[in-house]
């Protein structure tokens, strides 16, 4: 199966935010996060952005609590699931220490 030509990444585009939960907080965290994306969505060993990485990695842990948190009040949200996903994604490519829930 080749891919050429096409990017086979999830990226927060693919989400839907009408089909998110229309929380007040969730909608902002995909607000939040989608000019960090580009700075978060691989691993490097440097960090070359004018936005400290400080800055991204505490949104990053914050979000992702929060969405941890949102996931047990919308079991079946798919949306949510998947931003989740990406969040943890992003954090872990930035180094963010997560606890378990």
């Amino acid at each position: 199966m080749s891919l050429s030509g096409t990017d086979a990444r999830a990226q927060l585009r693919h989400i839907d935010p009408a089909k998110l939960p229309q929380d007040g907080r969730i909608q902002k965290i995909y607000s939040d996060l989608l000019p960090v994306e580009p700075m978060v969505h691989s691993w490097s060993s440097t960090w070359s952005h004018a936005t400290p990485k400080e800055q991204v990695t505490s949104l990053l842990a914050s979000s992702l609590h929060d969405l941890k948190v949102a996931e047990t009040e919308n079991p079946k949200n798919a949306e949510l699931f998947l931003l989740t996903g990406l969040v943890a994604h992003f954090a872990y490519n930035v180094d963010v220490e997560t606890p378990m829930m």
